[in-house]
């Protein structure tokens, strides 16, 4: 649902806009109801619910991003080249947390060909974030599934040091048939984890 805009909202936020400017918005929003879905966004990444809101600063900023979108310079409503937020890409590594998140990630920077989450366009992070956050989360059995942790790892190499335990871990890799311990699955890290507790006791 559009966020109705006013004269009053404007003239708040941006200080009191002259007529022509204000004329000038309402012809954008008139020719482009994509606009008003970039002025959505623009007070959902600032954290603002209303024009109200924002700064001076921020209003001006706001007005700019219009402009751009008028000479065509936008995508789907927006800009080309706005990158994704600070936020956007704090709240992606937190929405991180198992190996499938972590792996649909990748692959969706390798889609966009893309090497960080800074490179995202707003738009993407934003599709990321929605994708991330429809992902069922995994029960036991399901992680089980996926590569050793580097907690599992680290865990793994401190226990081998103890007498003895180098062999027992010699020994579950050839029956698991894999060549080093960081070629072991999540559930099998478990299984030898908890074999080395039990022998160091």
């Amino acid at each position: 649902m559009h966020h109705a805009i006013t004269e009053g909202e404007w003239q708040m936020a941006t200080g009191g806009s002259t007529k022509s400017q204000m004329a000038y918005i309402n012809r954008l929003l008139k020719t482009d109801v994509e606009r008003n879905e970039l002025i959505e966004k623009f007070l959902l990444d600032r954290g603002k619910a209303r024009l109200q809101e924002l700064s001076v600063k921020e209003a001006s900023e706001l007005i700019d991003k219009l402009k751009g979108n008028s000479a065509g310079n936008t995508v789907n409503g927006m800009a080309r080249g706005e990158s994704a937020s600070e936020k956007q890409a704090s709240f992606i590594l937190a929405l991180q947390t198992d190996d499938a998140r972590k792996a649909y990630v990748n692959k969706f920077l390798e889609a966009g060909r893309k090497k960080s989450l800074q490179e995202l366009s707003v738009k993407e992070a934003s599709e990321l974030i929605s994708d991330l956050k429809a992902m069922p989360s995994m029960g036991t059995e399901e992680r089980g599934n996926f590569l050793i942790t580097p907690k599992q790892l680290r865990f793994i190499a401190v226990l081998e040091k103890k007498p003895g335990n180098s062999k027992t871990v010699t020994d579950y890799l050839t029956r698991a048939r894999k060549g080093m311990v960081d070629e072991l699955l999540s559930s099998e890290a478990s299984e030898l984890i908890t074999m080395l507790k039990n022998r160091a006791q």
